[in-house]
């Protein structure tokens, strides 16, 4: 019983130095959780757009809605986080309404599903591959 429990010590104390790798290599950057956190944030306004544009919500009333929100929120964030965020709604805009309408709901939640997933990953792949400063 005693070998048991010193080779079963042992085997911890040498996997040790493993384990704690394993763990800071599977934890996040700080710049990987800000892109995260922006791309999630952005991906929700992008899904909204999707949303309004499959319900019929007129583009140049959802563009007005879209000014007014960020003019809220410019108080909220950095300057340059808020110019980023409010391209990237507009440019989702321009690019969502060009898309019909589809006609049943499981096609227009589908879209929709598409579009935010679509949109995260994008949104992740540009905002890590840009340089931190």
């Amino acid at each position: 019983m005693i070998k048991l429990l010193q080779k079963s010590g042992l085997i911890i104390v040498l996997s040790l130095p493993f384990m704690a790798y394993a763990n800071t290599a599977a934890s996040p950057t700080a710049h990987e959780e800000a892109a995260v956190d922006f791309c999630s944030f952005a991906t929700e306004g992008v899904m909204r757009i999707a949303a309004a544009r499959q319900v019929g919500i007129d583009q140049a009333k959802l563009v007005g809605e879209l000014n007014q929100s960020m003019g809220a929120m410019r108080s909220q964030m950095a300057a340059a986080t808020a110019d980023t965020l409010d391209q990237y709604w507009k440019d989702a805009t321009e690019r969502l309404y060009q898309e019909p309408i589809y006609g049943s709901e499981p096609d227009k939640q589908a879209f929709v599903m598409a579009v935010g997933e679509s949109s995260f990953n994008h949104c992740l792949e540009q905002t890590l591959a840009a340089p931190t400063s």
